[in-house]
C-alpha cells in the first residue's frame, strides 16, 4: 500500500501524542486511585464492624455468664436467709450465762444435767446467728439439731463424755441428706445431697456431740484467703477489716468468738492451721491415715484433705483426739484408718525432749514478729530442760517443684474434665461450671493488684481471640503430665520424705518448731498481693504427711511491719510443731506446753515469762 502525504502524521501530530498519553495515563491513575480508597473504606468499614459485632459479643457472654452467677449467688444468699428465720429464738439470760462458760465448765453441766441439751444448743445456734450478720460464717443451720438435741434429754442415760456438746462443721465435710455449697462442688445447682455422713462426724455423735451449723470454706477449699464466691468475704473475729486465712475459715470463726465449743476444719495445704493461726485458736493436723478421712471431700491427685479438730485450748483438743482415736472406733467404721489406739502415756510423759527449731523459708522470710515468736518458744522450752538444737528447713524450692506438679496433674485433668462435662450436658439446667466462678475469682484478684478495668478487658476481649477459659483448656491439653510424669512426681516426693525423716533422725529429735505462715492476719487485699508463697510454711508438711498443729504463743509489735500491714498490729502469732508419722500425741504434748504462753487462756504473766519477753526485748 502506498503512503501519501495526508496518511503521514505531521510534526504537530507527533508532539500531541506524549501529551494524550499522559492525560489518558494521568485518568486511569485517577480512576485507579478511587477505587484503591474505596477499598481500603469498605475493609476498614468491615472491620470495624466485625471488631464491633466481635467486642458486643464478648460482652453479652460475658454479662450473661455474670447474671448467671448474680443469679446463683442471689438464689443461694435467699436460701440461707430463708434457714435462717426458722432458729429465731427469744432472748434469755441463761443463753448468756452458757455462752460464758469454759468447755470443760459447759462439758460438766451436760454431765450433771444442771443444764440441758436443747438450751445450750439454742444459745450457740442464736450466737452463730448474731456472728454471721457480722462475719459471714455460717452457711446453713442444721434442722436436724435440734431433734438430736430433745433425743439426748429424753435419755435415761448420758449418751457420753460430750453429752450435748454443739460443733460446727466444714462444708466440705459429708452429712446425710445436706448438700454442700459451691466451695466443694463442681457444678451448681445441680448439686445433690451427700449419701453419707463422714466418719469423724458419726464418732463425735456417738460420744454424745450434735453437729448443728455448715460453715462458709473458700473457693473449692484451696485458696488462703477467707472468701466464699456465694456469700463473700469471711472476716476475722478480733478484727473485721482482716482475712481469717483459708480454707476453714467459718469454723475458725466460730470457734473463736465462742459461738462454737469445738469444730471440724480440713487441711490439704494448711486450711486449717492458717486460720488457727490468724484468728488464735489451735488445732492439729494429723498424718493422712490417723484420723479417717471418710466423708472429706476429696480435690487433689496426691494432695489428701484431712479433717482437723479446732478448739480454743490445747487441752481440749487433747481430750477430743483422745476419744476419736481410742479402741480403734475409727478402724471398724473406715477400715483404711490405721488402728492405733491412742497413747495417753506420751502425753502425760514429764522426759525431756530434744527438739528441732528453723526462723524461715529462703523463698518467704516471714515478715514482723514470726521470728522472735520462734525464739521466745525456743528460750521457754529450754527453760522447761528440753534442748533445743537449729534444725535445717526441707528444700523449700523442691517443695514447691513437688506441689507445683501435682497441682498442675490436678487442674488440668480435672478442669478439662468439667469442661467436656459441660459442652456434652444437654440438660435444660442452668449450670455455673467451676471455669465460671474460678475466672470470676480471677478479675477480682487482678483487679486488687491495680490492673486497670480496660486492661483487663483487652486482655479478655481481643477481637479473634479465643476466650480465655479456651485458651486455658487448649493450653492445659497440650501441657498434660503424662502417667509417666506423675509417677516421677511421686517418687520426687518420696524422696523428699526420707531426706527430711533422715535428717531428723541424724539430729535425733523429736519434734520441730518453725512458723506457720509468712505474716499474721491481714487485709484480703493484702493477702492477694502477697500470692501463694508464703503458705509454704504450711504445705510442706501436707506433701511429707507429717502431723503439724498450731499454738498461739505472741501478738504482734508491728515494728517490723510495712505501713500496709498497720491493721494487723496486736493480731496472734501461732507457731508450728512438727512431728514424726503417727506420733500426733508427742505433738500435742509440745503444743499443751506452749499453750502456757497463750495470754488469751487466762494464763497469768508468770516471772518465767517476764524473764523470757525481757530477754527478747535485749
Amino acid at each position: 500500500m502506498s503512503l501519501t502525504s495526508s496518511s503521514v502524521p505531521s510534526s504537530s501530530h507527533l508532539e500531541t501524542i506524549p501529551t494524550a498519553i499522559k492525560l489518558v495515563s494521568g485518568n486511569v491513575q485517577s480512576g485507579c486511585g478511587d477505587k484503591v480508597k474505596l477499598l481500603v473504606g469498605l475493609v476498614a468499614g468491615i472491620s470495624a464492624s466485625y471488631i464491633a459485632f466481635q467486642v458486643t459479643s464478648c460482652i453479652m457472654r460475658n454479662c450473661k455468664k455474670k447474671q448467671e452467677l448474680v443469679k446463683i449467688r442471689k438464689s443461694k444468699d435467699e436460701e440461707r436467709k430463708a434457714n435462717f428465720q426458722k432458729f429465731q429464738f427469744q432472748h434469755s439470760e441463761k443463753h448468756a450465762e452458757i455462752l460464758s462458760l469454759s468447755f470443760t465448765e459447759l462439758q460438766e453441766k451436760l454431765q450433771t444435767r444442771a443444764l440441758t441439751a436443747k438450751i445450750v444448743l439454742e444459745a450457740y445456734i442464736k450466737r452463730a446467728l448474731e456472728l454471721t450478720e457480722e462475719l459471714n460464717c455460717v452457711t446453713e443451720i442444721l434442722p436436724e439439731s435440734l431433734e438430736a438435741a430433745a433425743r439426748l434429754d429424753n435419755m435415761v442415760l448420758l449418751q457420753g463424755p460430750l453429752h450435748g456438746i454443739p460443733f460446727c462443721v466444714n462444708d466440705d465435710i459429708d452429712l446425710a441428706g445436706s448438700l454442700h455449697s459451691f466451695s466443694c462442688s463442681t457444678n451448681l445447682p445441680s448439686t445433690r445431697p451427700s449419701t453419707e455422713t463422714a466418719v469423724l462426724v458419726n464418732i463425735l455423735r456417738s460420744h454424745g456431740a450434735i453437729p448443728f451449723c455448715r460453715t462458709s470454706t473458700s473457693i473449692i477449699c484451696l485458696s488462703f484467703g477467707g472468701r466464699n464466691p456465694f456469700f463473700g468475704e469471711i472476716h476475722n473475729p478480733i478484727n473485721k477489716k482482716l482475712s481469717v486465712g483459708g480454707s476453714s475459715c467459718g469454723t475458725a470463726c466460730l470457734v473463736q468468738a465462742g459461738a462454737a465449743p469445738l469444730g471440724i476444719g480440713t487441711d490439704r495445704a494448711g486450711g486449717a492451721r492458717i486460720p488457727a493461726h490468724f484468728s488464735g485458736i489451735t488445732t492439729l493436723k494429723p498424718s493422712r491415715q490417723r484420723v479417717s478421712r471418710r466423708g472429706c471431700v476429696q480435690h487433689c491427685v496426691g494432695l489428701t484433705s484431712v479433717p482437723c479438730i479446732m478448739t480454743k485450748r490445747v487441752g481440749e483438743l487433747m481430750k477430743l483426739s483422745r476419744l476419736i482415736m481410742e479402741k480403734n472406733q475409727q478402724n471398724k467404721l473406715d477400715p483404711k484408718a490405721v488402728p492405733l489406739t491412742w497413747n495417753m502415756q506420751v502425753c502425760e510423759s514429764k522426759q525431756k525432749l530434744r527438739i528441732g527449731y528453723f526462723t524461715y523459708f529462703p523463698a518467704f522470710p516471714p515478715l514482723g514478729d514470726t521470728e522472735e515468736a520462734i525464739k521466745k518458744a525456743k528460750l521457754y522450752l529450754e527453760t522447761c530442760g528440753h534442748i533445743v538444737v537449729n534444725f535445717d528447713p526441707p528444700d523449700d524450692l523442691k517443695c514447691q517443684q513437688v506441689w507445683n506438679d501435682l497441682m498442675k496433674v490436678h487442674t488440668q485433668r480435672h478442669m478439662i474434665k468439667e469442661n467436656e462435662k459441660s459442652s456434652a450436658s444437654n440438660s435444660g439446667k442452668k449450670e455455673i461450671p467451676l471455669q465460671h466462678l474460678w475466672a470470676d475469682e480471677t478479675r477480682r484478684v487482678r483487679k486488687a493488684q491495680g490492673d486497670s478495668v480496660w486492661k483487663r478487658f483487652a486482655i479478655d476481649h481481643i477481637p479473634g481471640r479465643k476466650s480465655s477459659q479456651a485458651r486455658a483448656i487448649e493450653s492445659m491439653r497440650a501441657t498434660t503430665n503424662s502417667d509417666c510424669d506423675l509417677w516421677n512426681t511421686a517418687s520426687l516426693r518420696e524422696q523428699f520424705v526420707d531426706e527430711v525423716l533422715d535428717n531428723m533422725n541424724r539430729l535425733n529429735v523429736d519434734v520441730i518448731i518453725c512458723p506457720v505462715y509468712g505474716h499474721v492476719a491481714t487485709t484480703p487485699e493484702n493477702m492477694v498481693e502477697q500470692g501463694l508463697l508464703p503458705g509454704v510454711y504450711t504445705f510442706v508438711w501436707n506433701l511429707l504427711d507429717l502431723p503439724a498443729g498450731v499454738v498461739k504463743v505472741w501478738r504482734e509489735s508491728g515494728k517490723y511491719l510495712h505501713d500496709k500491714f498497720k491493721d494487723s498490729v496486736g493480731m496472734p502469732i501461732g507457731i508450728q510443731i512438727i512431728g514424726r508419722p503417727y506420733a500426733e500425741e508427742m505433738v500435742l504434748r509440745v503444743m499443751n506446753e506452749l499453750d502456757e504462753l497463750n495470754d488469751d487462756n487466762g494464763n497469768h504473766a508468770t516471772p518465767l515469762i517476764e524473764e523470757i519477753k525481757q530477754e527478747l526485748m535485749k
